[in-house]
Protein backbone atom coordinates (compact mmCIF):
# COMPACT_ATOMS: atom_id res chain seq x y z
CA UNK A 1 0.00 0.00 0.00
CA UNK A 2 1.37 3.39 -0.99
CA UNK A 3 1.29 5.77 1.95
CA UNK A 4 0.26 9.35 1.21
CA UNK A 5 2.49 12.15 2.37
CA UNK A 6 0.96 15.49 3.16
CA UNK A 7 3.47 18.34 3.17
CA UNK A 8 1.06 20.93 4.50
CA UNK A 9 -2.43 20.59 5.78
CA UNK A 10 -5.03 21.54 8.27
CA UNK A 11 -2.67 20.70 11.13
CA UNK A 12 -1.46 24.29 10.85
CA UNK A 13 -4.88 25.54 11.92
CA UNK A 14 -5.19 23.18 14.87
CA UNK A 15 -4.16 23.85 18.41
CA UNK A 16 -3.13 21.34 21.03
CA UNK A 17 -4.98 23.29 23.72
CA UNK A 18 -8.72 23.01 24.11
CA UNK A 19 -9.96 25.98 22.11
CA UNK A 20 -13.54 25.73 20.83
CA UNK A 21 -12.62 27.68 17.68
CA UNK A 22 -9.53 25.60 16.87
CA UNK A 23 -9.68 22.89 14.24
CA UNK A 24 -10.22 19.72 16.33
CA UNK A 25 -8.74 17.20 13.88
CA UNK A 26 -4.99 17.64 13.60
CA UNK A 27 -3.16 14.44 12.69
CA UNK A 28 -1.39 14.51 16.04
CA UNK A 29 -4.65 14.85 17.95
CA UNK A 30 -6.43 12.15 15.93
CA UNK A 31 -3.51 9.77 16.55
CA UNK A 32 -3.49 10.56 20.28
CA UNK A 33 -7.21 9.86 20.65
CA UNK A 34 -7.14 6.80 18.38
CA UNK A 35 -4.53 5.27 20.69
CA UNK A 36 -6.83 5.86 23.68
CA UNK A 37 -9.96 4.39 22.02
CA UNK A 38 -9.85 0.69 22.95
CA UNK A 39 -12.92 -0.24 20.89
CA UNK A 40 -11.42 1.36 17.80
CA UNK A 41 -8.06 -0.33 18.37
CA UNK A 42 -9.75 -3.71 18.73
CA UNK A 43 -11.88 -3.15 15.64
CA UNK A 44 -8.84 -2.10 13.61
CA UNK A 45 -7.06 -5.32 14.57
CA UNK A 46 -9.98 -7.60 13.72
CA UNK A 47 -11.47 -5.94 10.63
CA UNK A 48 -9.45 -6.04 7.40
CA UNK A 49 -11.23 -2.92 6.13
CA UNK A 50 -9.09 -0.91 8.57
CA UNK A 51 -5.43 -0.19 7.94
CA UNK A 52 -2.64 2.12 9.06
CA UNK A 53 -1.54 5.09 7.00
CA UNK A 54 1.26 7.60 7.66
CA UNK A 55 0.75 11.32 7.19
CA UNK A 56 3.53 13.89 7.32
CA UNK A 57 3.00 17.57 7.94
CA UNK A 58 5.27 20.25 9.36
CA UNK A 59 8.09 17.72 9.57
CA UNK A 60 6.14 15.33 11.80
CA UNK A 61 4.77 11.95 10.82
CA UNK A 62 1.62 10.49 12.36
CA UNK A 63 0.33 6.99 11.71
CA UNK A 64 -3.45 6.88 11.73
CA UNK A 65 -6.12 4.21 11.44
CA UNK A 66 -7.95 4.59 8.13
CA UNK A 67 -10.90 2.90 6.47
CA UNK A 68 -11.90 3.37 2.83
CA UNK A 69 -9.01 5.86 2.49
CA UNK A 70 -10.55 8.11 5.16
CA UNK A 71 -9.26 8.89 8.63
CA UNK A 72 -11.24 7.08 11.32
CA UNK A 73 -12.27 9.58 13.97
CA UNK A 74 -12.29 8.19 17.53
CA UNK A 75 -15.38 8.63 19.69
CA UNK A 76 -13.94 11.48 21.78
CA UNK A 77 -13.40 13.68 18.70
CA UNK A 78 -16.61 12.98 16.80
CA UNK A 79 -18.87 15.60 18.39
CA UNK A 80 -16.17 18.33 18.44
CA UNK A 81 -15.54 17.66 14.74
CA UNK A 82 -19.22 17.89 13.83
CA UNK A 83 -19.69 21.08 15.86
CA UNK A 84 -16.60 22.69 14.31
CA UNK A 85 -17.65 21.89 10.74
CA UNK A 86 -21.24 22.97 11.40
CA UNK A 87 -20.03 26.32 12.75
CA UNK A 88 -17.44 26.84 9.99
CA UNK A 89 -20.03 26.10 7.30
CA UNK A 90 -22.21 28.86 8.79
CA UNK A 91 -24.84 26.42 10.04
CA UNK A 92 -25.79 25.07 6.60
CA UNK A 93 -27.61 22.13 8.11
CA UNK A 94 -27.28 18.42 8.73
CA UNK A 95 -26.94 17.21 5.14
CA UNK A 96 -24.20 19.61 4.06
CA UNK A 97 -22.31 19.15 7.32
CA UNK A 98 -22.45 15.37 6.89
CA UNK A 99 -21.35 15.56 3.24
CA UNK A 100 -18.41 17.78 4.17
CA UNK A 101 -17.27 15.59 7.05
CA UNK A 102 -17.66 12.42 4.95
CA UNK A 103 -15.22 13.69 2.34
CA UNK A 104 -12.22 12.91 4.55
CA UNK A 105 -13.41 11.23 7.73
CA UNK A 106 -15.37 8.16 8.76
CA UNK A 107 -16.73 6.56 11.92
CA UNK A 108 -19.50 4.18 12.88
CA UNK A 109 -22.94 5.84 12.91
CA UNK A 110 -21.58 9.10 11.49
CA UNK A 111 -25.06 10.04 10.26
CA UNK A 112 -26.43 9.69 13.79
CA UNK A 113 -23.70 11.96 15.21
CA UNK A 114 -24.37 14.69 12.65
Amino acid sequence: MLLPTVSAGLDHFALDKEDVNAYPLSYKRIMKYQQKDNKLLQKSKNDKAYSLCSFTTAGRTCTLIVKDDKNVIPLALQEPAVHWYHKQLCHLGQTRTKLTVCQHFIWDRLSTTV
